[in-house]
């Protein structure tokens, strides 16, 4: 019973807590770090569980980098002549 139990219920709580307490940690959204974590161990086996979140949060860096350079009121430069 205390097998089963911990098969099942712990595992599938485990699931479910943990991409909660690594977001508030990471400051990224609990969905986004769920699929990172499912897509990296789609992609990478075991590995993943560490593997997609980080590159999913250089991805997300790399974006606001982007960001910060092009600005969003960036307006590409005219001929004045």
């Amino acid at each position: 019973i205390v097998i089963l139990f911990g098969s099942v219920v712990v595992s599938q709580i485990d699931n479910f807590l943990r991409p909660y307490m690594v977001a508030s940690g990471t400051q990224m959204h609990p969905l986004m770090l769920f699929l990172s974590m499912t897509g990296g161990i789609t992609v990478f086996g075991l590995v993943g569980i560490v593997a997609g979140p980080l590159i999913a949060a250089a991805f997300v860096a790399i974006l606001e980098v982007f960001e910060y350079e092009i600005g969003p009121t960036h307006q590409p430069p005219t001929d004045s002549a």
